[in-house]
């Protein structure tokens, strides 16, 4: 379920959840890493987002979900969650529609992606500190991208610390 979609002209569209098991994927291996943390946070939030930009007439598109858990200490572990294949051996990935365009988007976060989502989400605002789980993920199958993932994590780690996500996302996506 979509709880918000932003619509920022020249820049693109962003569909921020609740986090639900939209696009959870087999796990092959986990990308993990540890940044320093930033203002306090409490318990624990699930969010979802999708983004879609177009380029040159090509929707450039991609589906991140996580949890974060919060903790007491100055770090944010990051984990992101890797598929098996790589963006082209995903012929047998399930899919789902996604909110913002019309053709599904392919379920899985492909291994030469998830160096673009630890980006993504280090690249802001510093994160509240605890465990950042990144895993669910998904991708168009025409326009896999890193910039599309990086752009989405950012995204994520906007709604998930920020206490105004609507103003976090807007200030996100008008940076691209």
């Amino acid at each position: 379920m979509t709880d918000m979609i932003c619509h920022v002209p020249r820049h693109g569209v962003v569909a921020v959840g609740n986090g639900r098991d939209f696009a959870a994927h087999a796990l092959s291996t986990w990308t993990r890493t540890s940044v320093a943390a930033g203002a306090l946070a409490t318990g624990s939030v699930r969010a979802h987002v999708e983004v879609l930009r177009r380029i040159s007439g090509n929707p450039g598109r991609a589906f991140l979900g996580g949890r974060l858990t919060a903790g007491d200490g100055a770090l944010t572990r990051i984990d992101v969650g890797v598929s098996a294949f790589d963006a082209g051996g995903c012929e047998d990935a399930p899919t789902f529609p996604g909110a913002l365009w019309s053709s599904p988007l392919i379920v899985g976060l492909p291994t030469e992606f998830a160096a673009a989502v630890v980006a993504g989400l280090t690249a802001g605002s510093p994160l509240p500190p605890g465990l950042l789980t990144v895993d669910q993920a998904a991708f168009d199958f025409m326009c896999p991208s890193e910039p599309m993932f990086e752009r989405a994590a950012a995204v994520l780690g906007a709604a998930i610390a920020g206490f105004e996500p609507e103003k976090a996302v807007r200030v996100v996506v008008s940076g691209w």
